[in-house]
């Protein structure tokens, strides 16, 4: 089956190279220069179509057309909470989407619609709540100083920095402060008196008994804006009369203010001061800004309002590389010291998401910390006013195996001081939580048009159909872009090549058709090739399968066959071309090959040959009888030897292979002479040649003859006599009825000659032994002989011998000599001289084709008698 992979403009349907929209990015990235300026961008999500893949945002930048820009969307509203007077006022009642983010990139745009390049992973809410930040997309990415924009309630807070294998920081990354915002200052013209009892959780604008929340990720409750309860994870506003605000939150909980105690029994006091926001779930799906600290309670002066919470830091690259000053600031805002009034609550920290394989230097400070509440100058007053709490620390996801060190510290509770009721610090703020450290995965979908393609399949077939068939083609696909058939109508030749990697044919035209199953009888006869594609915008991605159409005959079987001892051989007739073959022998054997191999039966009966050849157009069966008769049997005489000396008992064995009824053995010369034994035993006790036969016969009938020989020696009968002279050995060998002899001498030598002489090279007592062998058996004896030695070396006599060690000569110089003889130290002669060649005088020996090694010089003197001497030869 052809497999095809392309993308089909309409309606010019112009090919390109099989090649995803993703390879077109890397293509882009490569474009884009190395040293890029980088520039955030922030939008608002104005509507997003999961189906198609597109969003659309307010302000697209200009370079969004020519450049692949990478995205972060990031919900930073949205969420409902308890809005009752009572103490759940503030907690979470839906988070619904608020921190949900991903990670994406455009493939392309057109005005303010980005066509994306992953599948959306979340729904968003619009109005405001969600937001895009955009970056232009490099290889590589150089970043200096860097400041997000502030939260402006919808836009801003983040630093969102990215690259395709470098990020390279060496200033300050700054979202210190950037968050969602502080309480604002408030002055409210105090009614209080001593009555007064101030402790609701909510008051609207223009209510002296109540400070402004900090903001969260939810909306503002109108009617609900003062008060002492959280807005979510921004801290409450301090109660009447100059408490303090609360601490903001990220996903642990702000601190809650201070009270303010006035002594005197008509006086005053601040007994509710704002609370902590609520820390947010840890979710690995979710980012969230640093919430915002609540005001403190005011009547006086202005600085009661709470910090502002820390921002967003996205870092994504293969390798980070920090410069030796770089810094990471996404802390929360410390709430300003106030005189005779309540402090503000200090913002919580931000948020550092943090992804790279390779992370290089380090920076001096990764600051997430919480801002501390504000402090309280009580002016000498006899009262202690309330301080603010302290915001929460802040939230760093490491995406990556990789870790930075970073300031995670909760923000402290303000103090107060300077006051005739208490002592300096007495009178404080609450302490935010410290700030968490968690693993997480870089939120990212899958891309959108491989995921689309892989979801759909084309099912009704799984090869070549043919011409005029009543099949019907269907595609399985449940995603939302629109279904089309693809037929070729004239040859495809240039297309069967676009699987690897090829441009798809300009000649080759097609015809589409619309959506839905289609029926193969209802094409045209001169189409060839059918293919399912999915719509997209104006392309269509055709499915990476395809059916071809055969203008073919429903095919016949048939065949011949020859059976010969079990082996059988097929020869098929023709069939169209691309028939598919089924064989089955009868005997659970078959094969799929149009001519198959010889085939051999390991059982006899009948059998029943079957063939079925298919193809899109049909099928046929033919069927053919064979009967698989038994070989003849195959004698075989197996036994313990055939050869032996009398007596000899002989055992024989009937090894055959085949089918057999009864084996007949005639035995020549043996005891006894015939058997109907499988394994007989016969007795031999002349020696001579004899014959066995083994016949087998089935039915009645000889079907195999084997024949086998049997050889009956003599028993050797060994002897022999030895003579010594100094240290030679002669034998004479008496055995008889043997033709294989084996001496050893007892000083690990031996000899296979007849009558061997031996030279021992030292004298002792040594057992000769000589064993008499024929192929039936064998027989030994032995004697013990003492040699004794009247050998003298030369160091004792008038004889000279040098060069030793030597190369390939000596020479010898001494008196007249009879015979000089060489031996190894096994004890084998490997040189003689006799007395016609060794005269008196100087006379040389040549030793040069001697392997190296020690030997043994004996001198046959008539002055010494036998002379030795030791030789090297190197």
């Amino acid at each position: 089956m052809i497999v095809w992979i392309a993308i089909v403009r309409k309606p010019i349907l112009q090919y390109f190279y099989p090649m995803h929209p993703k390879f077109y990015l890397i293509a882009q990235l490569l474009l884009i220069t190395v040293a890029i300026q980088a520039q955030n961008t922030y939008h608002e999500l104005l509507e997003s179509e999961a189906c198609t893949n597109w969003i659309r945002i307010s302000n697209p930048p200009a370079e969004v057309q020519n450049h692949t820009h990478a995205l972060l969307i990031l919900q930073t509203g949205g969420a409902e909470i308890f809005t009752e007077d009572n103490s759940q006022f503030g907690q979470i009642d839906n988070l619904n989407g608020l921190g949900l983010f991903e990670i994406n990139r455009t493939s392309s745009a057109t005005g303010d619609t980005l066509f994306l390049e992953q599948a959306l992973v979340n729904e968003y809410a619009l109005e405001g709540l969600t937001q895009v930040i955009m970056l232009p997309l490099a290889d590589s990415l150089d970043i200096e100083d860097y400041a997000a924009p502030a939260f402006n309630g919808s836009l801003g807070g983040v630093v969102f920095l990215t690259a395709g294998s470098h990020l390279s920081i060496t200033g300050t990354i700054d979202a210190s402060g950037r968050g969602y915002a502080g309480g604002t200052d408030l002055i409210s013209n105090s009614n209080c008196n001593s009555l007064t009892f101030a402790n609701d959780y909510y008051y609207s604008l223009g209510n002296w008994r109540g400070a402004p929340k900090g903001s969260g990720g939810t909306q503002l409750p109108t009617g609900r804006e003062l008060g002492r309860g959280p807005l979510l994870n921004g801290g409450g506003g301090g109660n009447d009369h100059n408490a303090g605000g609360g601490g903001g939150a990220n996903v642990t909980r702000g601190g809650a203010g201070g009270t303010n105690e006035t002594p005197g029994l008509f006086t005053c006091n601040g007994n509710f001061p704002g609370l902590g926001g609520y820390g947010l779930p840890n979710a690995d799906n979710r980012l969230y800004l640093g919430g915002g600290g609540g005001s403190g309670h005011a009547n006086n002066n202005t600085g009661n309002r709470g910090g502002n919470g820390g921002g967003l830091i996205v870092l994504i690259s293969e390798t980070i590389q920090f410069g030796p000053n770089s810094r990471l600031l996404a802390n929360g805002s410390p709430a300003p010291t106030i005189g005779g009034d309540g402090g503000g609550g200090g913002g919580a920290g931000g948020t550092l998401a943090f992804s790279a394989n390779i992370v290089e230097g380090s920076p001096v400070d990764v600051d997430l910390s919480g801002g501390n509440g504000g402090d309280v100058d009580n002016e000498n007053f006899d009262r202690c006013m309330g301080p603010g709490g302290g915001g929460s620390g802040g939230r760093f996801v490491q995406w990556s195996f990789g870790t930075l060190a970073a300031n995670l510290d909760a923000g402290t509770g303000g103090i107060g001081f300077d006051s005739e009721a208490c002592d300096d610090g007495e009178n404080t703020g609450q302490d935010g939580e410290a700030g968490l450290f968690e693993l997480g995965t870089v939120i990212q979908g899958p891309t959108y048009l491989d995921s689309e393609l892989a979801s759909a399949q084309l099912i009704g077939t799984d090869g070549p159909v043919c011409m005029g068939s009543s099949t019907t083609l269907s595609v399985d696909y449940d995603g939302c872009l629109e279904v089309v058939w693809l037929v070729c109508p004239t040859p495809c030749e240039d297309l069967g090549t676009s699987a690897g990697g090829n441009p798809l044919g300009n000649e080759a035209s097609f015809q589409v058709l619309p959506n839905g199953d289609l029926q193969v009888s209802d094409l045209n006869q001169d189409t060839l090739v059918i293919l399912a594609g999915l719509q997209y915008l104006d392309s269509i991605l055709l499915l990476p399968s395809s059916v071809t159409l055969v203008d073919a005959e429903a095919p016949m079987a048939n065949f011949t066959f020859v059976l010969v001892n079990g082996q059988l051989t097929l020869n098929p007739s023709p069939t169209p071309a691309g028939s598919q073959y089924e064989w089955d022998y009868g005997d659970g054997n078959g094969s799929t090959d149009s001519l198959p191999a010889p085939h051999i039966y390991t059982e006899f009966g009948p059998f029943i040959i079957s063939l079925i050849v298919s193809n899109a157009c049909g099928s046929d069966t033919l069927s053919q009888s064979v009967f698989v008769s038994p070989p003849p049997a195959a004698p075989t005489i197996l036994a313990n030897t055939f050869d032996g000396c009398a007596p000899f008992d002989l055992m024989l064995f009937d090894a055959s292979q085949g089918i057999y009824d009864s084996l007949y053995w005639s035995l020549e010369g043996g005891m006894p002479m015939e058997s109907f034994e499988s394994d007989p035993l016969v007795s031999y006790t002349e020696p001579g040649e004899y014959l066995v036969r083994l016949q087998l016969f089935r039915s009645g009938i000889q079907n195999g003859l084997a024949e086998q020989t049997i050889r009956i020696f003599e028993a050797p009968v060994v002897d022999f006599e030895t003579v010594l002279s100094e240290l030679v050995l002669t034998t004479t060998n008496l055995s008889e009825f043997a033709n294989t002899y084996s001496w050893n001498f007892g000083d690990n030598n031996q000899s296979n000659e007849f009558e061997p002489v031996h030279t021992y090279l030292a004298g002792g007592d040594y057992e000769v032994t000589l064993m008499a062998l024929n192929p039936g058996c064998a027989d030994s004896t032995s004697q013990l002989v003492s040699v004794i030695s009247s050998t003298i070396e030369l160091s004792n006599t008038a004889f000279k011998l040098y060069p030793n060690p030597t190369r390939s000569e000596v020479w010898l110089e001494g008196p007249l000599v009879s015979a000089i003889r060489l031996f190894n130290f096994q004890g084998q002669q490997v040189l003689l001289w006799t007395n016609q060649e060794a005269i008196t005088g100087r006379r040389r020996l040549d030793l040069g084709d001697l392997p190296a090694g020690g030997y043994l010089l004996f001198i046959e003197s008539e002055k010494y008698g036998v002379v030795r001497q030791r030789i090297i030869v190197e």
